[in-house]
């Protein structure tokens, strides 16, 4: 439930973070970036944790302040890594937002009509599940929109591409299955999902700098 948000949801950082490294460096990490990965992700998932303790005032802005939280995570890791900032790391983080926004949505349905006895307006507690299921679908769309462009432009290659298309399969059933009568609890798959797919999405892209090379598509 929003109301009490946990630190996996928040530790989503974490996989987007070694996938920035991995394009940055085109190696595996060193030991001393994968520390980096980690301390920025528990920064911006201490940060993501306390903007669910203001959720009241920021209503249903609520969900993509959490993923603006993590953001940062990919463009630091990338500057860490010694990279250049460009574009690509900007699109990751991009990415990550609407991501964040879409599953933080879901996982609102939950707690909707607590949050309506509490004055606290998310998108689900002011428009009702049918509506906002539709708003995280469209977040989706846009975090693969983002995704790939970043596969395109970023050195991470072809690979890359068909992990997002493995991930937006994912994401596909996973909205397939998500309907207003099923709530409550329905929603409580979809942090595991958030997490599976995002490992899933950081196999593909290990696996094409590591393995393939990653060439530069354009």
């Amino acid at each position: 439930m929003i109301a009490k948000p946990k630190l996996e949801r928040c530790a989503i950082g974490l996989p987007f973070a070694l996938i920035s490294a991995l394009a940055a460096t085109s190696a595996w990490p060193r030991p001393w970036l994968l520390i980096v990965c980690v301390l920025v992700s528990a920064a911006a998932a201490t940060l993501c944790a306390a903007i669910y303790a203001i959720r009241r005032w920021l209503r249903g802005w609520v969900h993509w302040a959490a993923g603006l939280c993590l953001a940062p995570v990919p463009v630091a890791t990338w500057v860490a890594a010694g990279a250049r900032l460009e574009l690509a790391p900007l699109l990751l983080a991009g990415a990550l937002v609407f991501w964040v926004a879409g599953f933080d949505i879901i996982y609102a349905c939950d707690s909707a009509q607590v949050d309506r006895e509490r004055g606290i307006f998310t998108v689900p507690a002011r428009w009702g599940a049918r509506k906002s299921l539709v708003l995280a679908l469209l977040n989706h769309v846009i975090a693969l929109w983002l995704l790939a462009l970043f596969g395109w432009i970023g050195p991470v290659g072809w690979l890359f591409l068909v992990g997002v298309i493995v991930i937006s399969f994912g994401l596909y059933l996973l909205h397939r299955t998500l309907r207003p009568e099923r709530f409550p609890g329905a929603a409580s798959s979809a942090a595991l999902m958030s997490l599976v797919l995002s490992l899933i999405l950081l196999a593909f892209t290990a696996a094409a700098v590591l393995v393939i090379g990653g060439p530069v598509l354009i």
